[in-house]
């Protein structure tokens, strides 16, 4: 890691990604101990981020596995990305006390798509339902 790395995105004293990608919460969820055993998962966030967004798109790619089933997996996907944003955005407001404007985006992505993989996934069950 570059120690004098600064994000583009920092916009002062009052929101620095720099800080909060910097701090023990912006690797491994901050769960994830590094010098611990399960160290080798001690990722950046930001990968675990891309990883996800990686695998949402697999998952809407219908002929690669049944249906009802990727969109069974993407909303168990979803859900736990949401329960991810939900702690991180705690963390961010109550631990960090800082303002990453990436981070909040991406909390508001992680919404928007459990949000959208739901009503996919009900409209996929009622058409099985339905048939």
């Amino acid at each position: 890691a570059n120690p004098s790395f600064q994000a583009a995105c920092d916009l002062g004293s009052f929101a620095s990604c720099t800080r909060v990608s910097k701090s023990a919460w912006g690797t491994g969820l901050g769960v994830i101990d590094p010098r611990g055993p399960l160290g080798f998962l001690a990722w950046s966030n930001a990968l675990y981020g891309l990883l996800y967004y990686v695998w949402l798109l697999v998952l809407q790619l219908p002929a690669l596995f049944p249906l009802f089933k990727t969109r069974a997996l993407a909303l168990v996907s979803a859900a736990g990305s949401l329960v991810a944003s939900v702690f991180l955005a705690v963390v961010l407001a109550t631990v960090l006390r800082e303002l990453c404007v990436v981070c909040v985006a991406c909390y508001a992505v992680n919404g928007l798509l459990f949000y959208f993989v739901l009503r996919d996934f009900r409209r996929v069950a009622a058409a099985i339902r339905g048939a």
